[in-house]
């Protein structure tokens, strides 16, 4: 049994408080850095679980602080490590888009009104775009001032949204409208409605051109409907070039992306383009699955909480 915690077992931060429950074999953890969560005295004395933790270190303080931030913690165990790792909230290493995307939002949901000023600890804010430690931090902060979003005021990272900032957001934060990008064969009609359905489950509103008829060409439509929704989910099964048009029209500007495809029809992942490999993508086999992970993308990453607070 470990006798006592003084350092973060996941980032290495000293901790503002750790409490053992003896009747659960759990430990409670306060980290500046990660924020709160819970993990058991068995995984702390697993050396392989120890490894994993120190491995994905930045994967799993970024998911930490995530859900501590929406009043949810996290508990880890010697069963779930696994499970935790390939929670749809957490971004590729290298997907500098989405991690500048949740710091804009983090900045914004951290201030109240235009013009306020907002301190970023840069030793320990780095978990809350999953940023790998204080130097990806500063720049993702650099990347988004040179797009316009923020202005850095002072050397001490004291930063705030500016007026293109604030439009970016608000683009499509008050959308309902969940856009489905996916390859207009009869064979992958139950897939779309699966999907439709969650979305609806969601309380959104799930919009995809298969089943409307228009005068308009298709992909001009489709195009409007991206630029109105709030997110995109991408079935990247059957490599379509309308289904890549519409992920490179939506990722420009900027919307939420949720990446699935078909591990049936495409059991080698090295199949799907090389320029979306670096996204998180989830292979399905069959619809209860894509159901379930559809869901949990949308939960874990706010979309929901975002569009009605």
């Amino acid at each position: 049994m470990t006798e006592e915690i003084t350092k973060c077992p996941i980032c290495g931060t000293n901790v503002t408080r750790a409490r053992q429950n003896f009747d659960n074999d759990m430990w409670s953890i306060d980290c500046p850095r990660c924020l709160h969560y819970e993990i058991s005295d068995s995984a702390q004395l697993a050396t392989d679980i120890r490894g994993k933790i120190t491995k994905f270190k930045t994967e799993l303080s970024g998911l930490v602080n995530h859900y501590s931030r929406q009043e949810q913690h996290l508990k880890i165990l010697t069963t779930n490590l696994e499970e935790l790792l390939a929670d749809p909230s957490i971004p590729a290493l290298d997907d500098i888009e989405r991690k500048g995307d949740l710091l804009l939002r983090y900045i914004r949901q951290t201030t109240n009104s235009f013009g306020d000023l907002l301190d970023m600890d840069i030793r320990n804010d780095a978990s809350v775009c999953f940023a790998d430690g204080h130097q990806e931090l500063a720049e993702l902060l650099r990347y988004l001032r040179d797009s316009g979003w923020i202005e850095i005021v002072s050397d001490q990272w004291r930063v705030k949204l500016t007026a293109l900032g604030f439009q970016y957001l608000r683009s499509n934060h008050d959308s309902r409208q969940v856009f489905i990008a996916s390859w207009f064969d009869d064979r992958r009609d139950p897939y779309i409605k699966a999907m439709e359905q969650v979305i609806d489950n969601c309380g959104l509103v799930p919009r995809c051109i298969k089943f409307e008829h228009f005068s308009d060409t298709i992909m001009n439509q489709a195009l409007g409907e991206i630029r109105r929704s709030r997110a995109v989910i991408v079935d990247l099964t059957g490599k379509r070039l309308s289904v890549a048009i519409e992920t490179g029209f939506a990722l420009g500007l900027g919307i939420e992306m949720i990446f699935v495809y078909d591990k049936t029809v495409h059991p080698d992942f090295d199949e799907l383009e090389f320029y979306v490999k670096h996204y998180q993508c989830h292979g399905y086999e069959n619809t209860d699955d894509l159901a379930k992970y559809v869901d949990s993308a949308i939960r874990a990453r706010g979309i929901v909480k975002e569009v009605f607070k």
